[in-house]
């Protein structure tokens, strides 16, 4: 029996703090009220403390952190208003005994050594041109060996629109790229898009049980 890993999700802080107030709005409030927005992005830290903690005593291993829109705030201002609140979030659900990871995609490059510094132990799903702008290998070079990489592969302009043989070349690519020194998950940045063909989804699987990684 192989073993098994569940992997769960909760909303982050600043996830729903611009689900509330919308992307613009909640960006405003950094600067026209720094301290309403601080009170706030506390609350919702408890909050997703409280959620996540829970599920990981409910047997969950791995706990996606969804923080989507962080990605457009730019390393600045992500610093000075998320990131204290993403650390007390990983500090805590590390000590509930959970492995956080921060959903992040589109254009999150600038970003990744901030998620870093955060404390997150996985960042994900690494969204590359044209949806993202994360290139892999550069990704591998800069935090390959301080956390785990998860995804890369485009869901929609190749596991979508491209022929199998296609897809498996893709997928080796990824594999061969993100898999030196260990530390890489592959996965489609971000969702499968609906009407997806079944053959290219098994030969992803092909591709995955048949790869032998170089030991280097």
């Amino acid at each position: 029996m192989p073993d098994v890993a569940l992997y769960g999700t909760i909303i982050g802080p600043y996830g729903a703090f611009s689900t509330f107030f919308g992307i613009e709005q909640s960006s405003f409030m950094f600067y026209d009220k720094p301290e309403l927005a601080g009170h706030i992005l506390d609350w919702l830290t408890d909050v997703a403390i409280a959620v996540g903690s829970d599920l990981i005593c409910h047997g969950i291993e791995f706990l996606r952190v969804g923080e989507a829109p962080c990605s457009l705030l730019g390393p600045a201002l992500y610093r000075e208003h998320v990131l204290p609140r993403h650390q007390r979030l990983t500090k805590a659900l590390r000590h509930a005994g959970g492995v956080p990871f921060i959903h992040s995609c589109g254009h999150a490059d600038a970003m990744l050594e901030a998620y870093l510094d955060a404390g997150f132990s996985g960042i994900e799903p690494l969204t590359p041109a044209p949806l993202g702008n994360v290139n892999l290998a550069d990704a591998k070079k800069r935090i390959g060996g301080k956390a785990c990489l998860k995804g890369n592969l485009d869901p929609v302009h190749v596991v979508a629109k491209l022929t199998p043989a296609r897809v498996a070349a893709e997928t080796q690519l990824c594999l061969e790229v993100g898999s030196p020194g260990s530390g890489y998950i592959l996965s489609v940045a971000d969702c499968l898009v609906p009407g997806t063909p079944f053959e290219n989804l098994r030969v992803i699987s092909e591709v995955v049980h048949s790869f032998r990684p170089a030991m280097y």
